[in-house]
């Protein structure tokens, strides 16, 4: 089965994180990927694009073309500090 990545009219960058949750453990496939088991989800939205997505860490990095931000991001729902602290702790970054 092909991902989200390779499919014709899925936009690759423009998207924005509209959240993050942490669901205690990896319970839900990311949705770009379509393979990989994920903890920690990233709400993406896309104006081009019908429906949001949760992903992961990196498959958000690469959409919002940030790659910084989604490591800080929203952690349990809060938004990352003011010092910029590196809050993501999904084993990927």
């Amino acid at each position: 089965m092909a991902d989200k990545w390779s499919l014709p009219g899925v936009p690759h960058k423009g998207w924005t994180c509209t959240s993050v949750d942490d669901l205690g453990t990896p319970d839900q496939v990311c949705e770009m990927r379509e393979t990989q088991d994920i903890r920690y989800v990233h709400h993406m939205e896309h104006p081009d694009y019908p429906e949001s997505l949760g992903v992961r860490c990196v498959c958000a990095e690469n959409m919002e073309n940030d790659y910084e931000g989604p490591r800080r991001g929203f952690v349990d729902g809060v938004d990352a500090p003011p010092d910029g602290i590196a809050m993501c702790h999904c084993g990927e970054c």
